[in-house]
């Protein structure tokens, strides 16, 4: 009995991180559609943040929006920017409601 609960939470876990990693692969594709390397790159980049705005339950929108206006004053100013900005040190308005977490 103990076994076959064993086996089961592991395949859960697989099919979750599976399902995790689905996004990435159709993405994936569309990065080679890019013109060029630096917009495959940005493309990427892009991607990720966007996917770790999720897995951190943040807004994408609300955070990408967050980092383009707030970023280039920290930069000006000195500050740094890259830990300042990193998703555990979002604003509260940037945290994604229930209904938010799995848009993409």
């Amino acid at each position: 009995m103990e076994t076959s609960i064993i086996k089961a939470n592991a395949k859960n876990r697989l099919i979750a991180k599976r399902g995790s990693i689905k996004p990435f692969v159709i993405d994936r594709k569309n990065f080679l559609f890019s013109n060029t390397p630096k917009g495959a790159t940005a493309s990427a980049v892009t991607f990720s943040i966007i996917q770790t705005a999720i897995a951190n339950n943040l807004n994408p929108y609300s955070y990408l929006s967050y980092l383009f206006t707030e970023a280039p004053k920290m930069a000006a100013n000195g500050v740094d920017w890259v830990t300042a900005m990193l998703p555990h040190n979002a604003p509260a308005s940037c945290k994604a409601e229930k209904k938010d977490r799995g848009q993409n």
